[in-house]
């Protein structure tokens, strides 16, 4: 079946989403991926067009994801009960996600889920993990939180991608054990409150310490605050709160300055509506705002 899409400027990609589990079928679309050096280039090329060139470094591997995906998907299907997969060949971003068995965390509904996530643009670093998907959210998964006992992500230098490949074949009987671990953490933030005012304080600490601009810390801050009034799923009931309370929600920017005000929310929902900021960005940009809000929640 021909699932290849088309932007405007005709560059030919391919965007599958939660399409039945069918090896024969992954395989075939991966047929058409083609990554390759030329010259001091790497090149990338989809449906027999090129749609991504990245200049290389002396250190820089290429880093084959048709065929490592191939390697791979059989562990995964021993060890999984896949059920069904989302396939993302864009530009310069390759991401192949199986999902699989169901399970409930604070009455939500979850699935586990394998992440192969690689870029050619340079932009993003090689990722093979699992974690959940929120059943409730278009984009919910939540990748590693907890012991790194199965999930790797690497920079794609030459001399180490084959070693981390062997690694992460022979971290296949840990995949059990990371699920349990990431689901302890996930249960950890139910019913727990916490201060909005030291959440934000922290939040704004971690993103500074990345360098980002502060315009960029108090949009986020801002958005989180609009997110928690308006989630559909993790909505705030705020027939309980405090006027000067729904202010400060309505604007967390506000605990920012020296002031008495706060107010306290579970852990849960924070998390939740934190990630929904970025449910439509790919695994690289969820995996790292995952690993960020739940340092702030459980340090």
């Amino acid at each position: 079946m021909d699932m290849i899409q088309y932007t405007k400027k005709n560059v030919p990609y391919l965007d599958i989403q939660k399409r039945p589990f069918e090896v024969g079928e992954i395989y075939s679309q991966l047929e058409s991926l083609k990554i390759y050096k030329q010259k001091d280039c790497l090149i990338t090329k989809f449906a027999d067009t090129k749609i991504c060139e990245k200049q290389l470094s002396k250190v820089y591997g290429i880093f084959d994801f048709p065929n490592v995906a191939k390697r791979v998907i059989p562990f995964i299907e021993e060890d999984f009960n896949p059920v069904y997969y989302d396939l993302l060949i864009k530009f310069g971003v390759q991401q192949l996600l199986i999902y699989g068995d169901e399970l409930i965390i604070n009455r939500d509904i979850f699935k586990k889920v394998f992440v192969f996530f690689s870029s050619t643009n340079g932009y993003y670093p090689l990722q093979i993990a699992v974690g959940f998907f929120r059943q409730v959210c278009s984009n919910g998964m939540i990748i590693p939180i907890g012991k790194q006992l199965f999930n790797i992500k690497i920079k794609h230098y030459y001399k180490s991608l084959e070693q981390h490949i062997v690694a992460f074949e022979e971290r296949i009987p840990l995949m059990q054990e990371t699920f349990a671990e990431q689901k302890f953490v996930l249960e950890s933030l139910v019913n727990q409150p916490v201060s909005l005012k030291e959440t934000v304080k922290k939040l704004v600490q971690k993103q500074g310490e990345e360098n980002l601009p502060l315009l960029t810390i108090q949009k986020i801050v801002k958005r989180l605050g609009k997110k928690l009034l308006e989630s559909e799923s993790d909505k705030l009931n705020i027939s309980s709160f405090e006027e000067s309370q729904i202010e400060i929600i309505q604007n967390p920017t506000l605990l920012l300055k020296d002031s008495e005000m706060d107010v306290s929310l579970e852990k849960y929902k924070i998390f939740n509506c934190y990630l929904e900021l970025f449910r439509n960005s790919n695994a690289s940009v969820i995996e790292r705002e995952n690993r960020r809000i739940i340092n702030v929640l459980t340090s």
